[in-house]
């Protein structure tokens, strides 16, 4: 199971990182009309990998399962796609 850690070089604050990871922890109970503002979110900071980071922040799934699961060889390109969904995501959706 993977625990919350800071990401230093996200310009998003420690507590904020927080509620953000938090609230994608719980994205499978969350109501359709806020998955769907998610998604967009994700697809806008992620492109084609969008699912590979839905993945990566709604499950306990290791890193490297996540990229080896949707092809992916680089986990820098997760890392860049986490950083813009997070400096993006807003509040109404923690």
């Amino acid at each position: 199971m993977r625990k919350f850690r800071v990401r230093r070089s996200v310009n998003v604050p420690y507590n904020r990182q927080g509620a953000i990871w938090f609230a994608m922890k719980r994205y499978h109970s969350m109501p359709e009309q806020k998955k769907k503002k998610v998604n967009e979110l994700l697809r806008a900071a992620a492109g084609e990998n969008w699912e590979a980071l839905r993945d990566y922040l709604t499950s306990d799934e290791e890193n490297k399962d996540v990229l080896k699961k949707h092809h992916i060889a680089s986990s820098t390109t997760i890392y860049r796609a986490m950083k813009k969904f997070m400096e993006a995501f807003p509040d109404d959706l923690l």
